[in-house]
């Protein structure tokens, strides 16, 4: 399972927050200069409308691998959509006076509109985020066993505490402890931390050999720092997914899962 895009970096977090706060600023634009609404009521609804599709799309990250074609897509947005209208229903309800001064009913064809947009703009993204993902993890995870480095060949350095990441102008300090594992990404390794991620110019082999004992390479392409294991299970018939306690899910050939073993004693 893939981490949330939106909790990779803080940027992600800012540019999620801005996106949810202009899109309901254009909700409450259109009800209030179209469809004649009132500032306060077009703000109600427009909160109580957007927010659910928000926390909707936010878990639907979590299940999309479920959902294979466009049929299946379709009903969970439009059941999503339908949900979030009868909730924004029952906060105008609750602040409207009776007789109601608006007929919500003609609220609902501007109100789709823009929630069925985001849910298509988010899907699609989504969808290209999982498929960049497993275009370069199919490429590391074929069969492996030869590939896997035995502990004895590796010259042993003093180890590494902390690692120095250049991104533009910037300089990020990451010490080795905050990284949660590392994948390879052709002549380059992403190193994957609480924080986000950062790419550096640097071999597996290098790492392998310069990180503290509490990183295993569980796969050519893959080093992970198994104080952030969770559980790991059989994936397939020689692999293995090693769960860490941030719910990312990693594959494991059947040497690297060994040598965890060994390393962690079970």
């Amino acid at each position: 399972m893939l981490k949330q895009p939106f909790k990779e970096s803080f940027e992600r977090k800012i540019t999620g927050a801005a996106s949810s706060l202009l899109t309901i600023a254009l909700l409450w634009f259109t009800l209030v200069f179209y469809a004649q609404t009132n500032f306060l009521t077009a703000l109600i609804v427009s909160i109580s409308y957007m927010v659910p599709i928000y926390g909707a799309l936010y878990y639907y990250w979590y299940i999309n691998s479920y959902f294979k074609n466009l049929a299946a897509k379709t009903v969970v947005a439009v059941l999503s959509t339908t949900i979030s209208a009868a909730v924004s229903y029952t906060f105008f309800a609750f602040f409207e006076p009776t007789p109601h001064t608006y007929n919500f009913s003609l609220f609902l064809p501007l109100m789709n509109i823009i929630g069925l947009s985001v849910w298509i703009i988010t899907i699609q993204w989504y969808s290209s985020l999982s498929k960049s993902t497993n275009s370069v993890n199919e490429a590391y995870y074929a069969d492996d066993e030869d590939d896997t480095s035995d502990e004895s060949e590796i010259i042993k350095h003093e180890k590494l505490k902390q690692i120095t990441v250049k991104e533009g102008s910037r300089i990020h300090i990451i010490k080795t402890e905050e990284i949660s594992y590392i994948q390879a990404y052709g002549d380059y390794v992403m190193l994957f931390t609480g924080n986000g991620k950062h790419i550096k110019e640097q071999t597996m082999k290098y790492f392998e050999a310069n990180l503290p004992d509490t990183f295993v390479r569980i796969h050519r392409s893959c080093i992970v720092n198994s104080e952030t294991i969770q559980r790991a299970e059989l994936f397939g018939k020689e692999s293995y997914c090693v769960y860490l306690k941030d719910g990312v899910c990693l594959r494991a050939s059947t040497a690297g899962y060994k040598l965890l073993k060994e390393r962690l004693h079970f």
